[in-house]
Formats: structure tokens, C-alpha cells, sequence
């Protein structure tokens, strides 16, 4: 004889109490004490990043990558223009899958 699924249901809700001494966790801090404690942080700056900072990475593929980037997109309208066509190509392909 097959059981009816309502009976099932009380002990599955059950199993999802918690126990008595549960708390619930505290509020995340505001934005205010997170950018304060970003701006304690020793490993944060405000300095300006360095010029070709892409390069501490030692990355000889990403290094091809960039400088190709900086050469092909001088223009942010031509930079929008080639993600939207980068985009656009990504798209057609996942559609041809």
C-alpha cells in the first residue's frame, strides 16, 4: 500500500528545525565600517596603481594580451564597439553548440 506524501511532510519539516541554543548571526557591518576597515588595512592603498601593473604577474600571454588591447582600443567608443562584437561572437557560438 503506497503511503500518501502528506505524511511524509511533518518529518521532513523536522529535520530542518534547529535547536534550542540556536542564534541567529549577527547583522553584516555597514558600508562605512567596511571602508573604514579597508582603509586600516595595511595591504590597502590609495596610491595610484603603477604603470603597466600587469606586468608583476610575469605573464608573458596576458603581457601580449594587453598590449593589444592597448593598441587596438585608443578609443573607449572603439573599445564598447569591439566588446560588443566579442560578445556578439561569443553568443553565436554557444548558439551554434
Amino acid at each position: 500500500m503506497k503511503r500518501p506524501a502528506f505524511l511524509a511532510l511533518p518529518l521532513l519539516i523536522s529535520a530542518c528545525a534547529v535547536g534550542p541554543d540556536y542564534a541567529s548571526p549577527p547583522p553584516p557591518p555597514s558600508a562605512a565600517l567596511q571602508l573604514q576597515e579597508a582603509l586600516n588595512n595595511p595591504a590597502v592603498t590609495q596610491a595610484n596603481p603603477a604603470d603597466h601593473w600587469w606586468r608583476l604577474f610575469d605573464d608573458a600571454v596576458l603581457d601580449r594580451l594587453v598590449e593589444k588591447a592597448l593598441i587596438h582600443n585608443n578609443d573607449l567608443r572603439i573599445a564598447a564597439a569591439n566588446l560588443q562584437q566579442a560578445r556578439a561572437l561569443l553568443s553565436e557560438a554557444g548558439a551554434a553548440r
